[in-house]
C-alpha cells in the first residue's frame, strides 16, 4: 500500500487498485489497472518532474521494478507500465526513490534479497524522463536499507541494515554523481530490521535510531557523517519499521513503530512514541491494527493539517485520522450493530470544541452492553452534537 495526499493505491494479484480520496478523508471504491507483474512493493513520486505523481513497484517474484507514469486525468490512470530487471534470483522487497546524483530528477535504489543471505543494493539513475538507466550495483549484505543526509551536504548517505552477520550497520558517504564511498560499519545487534533519521539532540545533524528485537537503539551523529557508539533509546522488544513525522506540530520529530505483541496470532500494533524535545521520547501510545500489519503511510487524509495513519493487515486497510494537536485518539470502523474495537478519547487531556468523532456507520449497542463495554464517556457538561456540515462534534 502507498499513499498521497489525496489517494491511495493498493496491490492485488498483478494489478494495482487505486481508491480515490472524495475529499473528506473516505475513498472511492476500488479501480483496477493491470502492470503484468504481481508487485510486493509501491512507491510514489514524481519521476518526470511533470507534477503529477508517478508510481514505482517493486517485483519481488519478477526480479524487476516498474514505473508506471501518471497519464494527468482526473480518473488518475497511469501510462503503461515499463519493467527493469534486477537480476535472475535477486528477489527485491524494497526500494526507494531519492535524487542520489543532484540532477533534480528521483533516482531508485533497490535492495536486493537472491539467495539466503542478502545481497546488495541496484542504483537506477534517473534519465531524466522518467525512465532508468541500467543499474549498478554495491556489493554490501543487506536486509534493510535507508537515505539520509548525514553531512549536510544535500547528498544522500546510505545506511545499510544487516539481520544474518555483523556488523549491523554500515554508512556509506554520497560522493556525488551516484556513486558512495566504502562502508564504516558500526555493530549494534544482530538482527536488526529497521532505522530511521531524525535530530535527537537538535544539533542540525540528523541522528540514527534503529530497532533490534529486544531494543531500540540510539547513535548521534558526530557532525561529518560518522556516529558515536549506540546508546539503548528504549526496552521495547519486536519493535520494526520504525517511521518518524511531526504528529503534534511541536517541532519535534516524533517516532512511530509495528509492534508485534503475539507472535503466536501473529497481532500487531502500531506505536507512537511522541518527542519530549530533551532528546527523549514519551512512552508510547498503543492503537491495534490486526494480524499480519507491516505497512503504516502517515498523510494528511482529511486535509485538516494534522497527520494522519493508514495501515494494511491482512483485515483489511485502516486509517486513524488525528482529531487533535496531541496523538490521544483513535479511530476505527464501525459495523452496524457492534464496536469492532475500542475507540479511545481525551487519552492525556479534556476534550475541546474541535475535536471530533468520525463514524463510518450508524451504531446500535448490543443487548448485552455493560459497564465495562464502555467506549466514550464525557467530564461534567460534555455532549454530542451535529453540526450543518454533518460532523459529530464533542462540546466541551
Amino acid at each position: 500500500m502507498v499513499v498521497t495526499k489525496d489517494d491511495t493505491v493498493g496491490y492485488y494479484h498483478k494489478a494495482l487498485l487505486f481508491y480515490l480520496n472524495t475529499g473528506n478523508g473516505t475513498f472511492s471504491e476500488p479501480r483496477f489497472q493491470s502492470i503484468g507483474v504481481a508487485a510486493s512493493e509501491l512507491l510514489m513520486g514524481d519521476l518526470n518532474n511533470d507534477g503529477w505523481q508517478d508510481i514505482l513497484s517493486t517485483d519481488h517474484n519478477n526480479n524487476s521494478v516498474t514505473v508506471l507514469l501518471n497519464a494527468k486525468t482526473s480518473s488518475g490512470t497511469f501510462l503503461a507500465p515499463a519493467h527493469y530487471s534486477t537480476g535472475g534470483g535477486t528477489q527485491p522487497p524494497k526500494s526507494v526513490l531519492s535524487d542520489i546524483n543532484g540532477d533534480g530528477y528521483l533516482d531508485v535504489l533497490t535492495q536486493l534479497s537472491g539467495g539466503v543471505y542478502p545481497s546488495g543494493v541496484l542504483v537506477f539513475l534517473n534519465k531524466g524522463d522518467g525512465s532508468l538507466s541500467s543499474p549498478t550495483k554495491i556489493e554490501v549484505n543487506t536486509s534493510n536499507f535507508l537515505l539520509t543526509d548525514l553531512t549536510n551536504d544535500n547528498k544522500p548517505e546510505l545506511v545499510i541494515l544487516s539481520s544474518v552477520n555483523l556488523p549491523s550497520l554500515r554508512v556509506l558517504i554520497n560522493q556525488g554523481g551516484g556513486t558512495f564511498s566504502a562502508p564504516t560499519s558500526y555493530t549494534i545487534a544482530r538482527d536488526v530490521s529497521s532505522a530511521a533519521s531524525l535530530d535527537m539532540n537538535v544539533d542540525g545533524f540528523p541522528d540514527l535510531i534503529v530497532s533490534t528485537p529486544s531494543f531500540i537503539a540510539l547513535l548521534l551523529n558526530k557532525g561529518d557523517g560518522t556516529l558515536y557508539p549506540y546508546q539503548t533509546l528504549t526496552s521495547d522488544s519486536l519493535v520494526s519499521n520504525l517511521s518518524v513525522k511531526d504528529f503534534n506540530g511541536d517541532g519535534y520529530l516524533d517516532l512511530v513503530a509495528i509492534k508485534i505483541v503475539d507472535q503466536d496470532s501473529y497481532k500487531y500494533e502500531f506505536w507512537v512514541y511522541l518527542n519530549t524535545g530533551n532528546g527523549y521520547f514519551a512512552q508510547p501510545t498503543r492503537y491495534p491494527i490486526g494480524t499480519f500489519s507491516l505497512t503504516i503511510d502517515i498523510q494528511d487524509f482529511d486535509g485538516d493539517g494534522r497527520l494522519d495513519l493508514a495501515a494494511l493487515s491482512t483485515s483489511g486497510y485502516w486509517i486513524w485520522y488525528n482529531c487533535t494537536s496531541i496523538i490521544g485518539y483513535e479511530y476505527t470502523s464501525v459495523k452496524d450493530g457492534l464496536w469492532t474495537d475500542p475507540s479511545v478519547w481525551a487519552r492525556n487531556r479534556a476534550p475541546g470544541p474541535l475535536d471530533r468523532i468520525r463514524l463510518r456507520h450508524a451504531v446500535t449497542l448490543p443487548s448485552n452492553y455493560t459497564s465495562q463495554s464502555t467506549r466514550v464517556s464525557f467530564d461534567a457538561g460534555g455532549q454530542l452534537r451535529y453540526n450543518p456540515d454533518s460532523q459529530l462534534n464533542l462540546i466541551k
